[in-house]
């Protein structure tokens, strides 16, 4: 995933930066997303209805989490974007 290291989790925005990636998102958060191609120009619109992060810290056992982030079905030009429940453990 990106820039993610497993187990070397540097702060909180580093994390949800590279699950965004992974998503094909700018960042993590809910609301409108605008996906750019390398030029800069609009490619594909999502919606994000709800996006939650909840990472544990074991002392000891090492750091893991889960996320969930549920895209809303919407329309863009040819794109045709279903709803989706994207959830994953780390």
């Amino acid at each position: 995933m990106g820039k993610y290291k497993a187990g070397r989790i540097e702060n909180d925005d580093e994390l949800k930066d590279a699950l965004a990636q992974a998503l094909g998102l700018h960042c993590f958060y809910i609301g409108g997303h605008v996906i750019r191609d390398e030029r800069g120009w609009r490619q594909n619109e999502k919606s994000i209805d709800y996006a939650w992060l909840a990472i544990v810290d074991r002392f000891g056992s090492g750091v893991g989490g889960v996320f969930s982030m549920k895209f809303m079905n919407s329309d863009f030009r040819e794109h045709k974007n279903p709803e989706q429940l994207v959830r994953g453990v780390f």
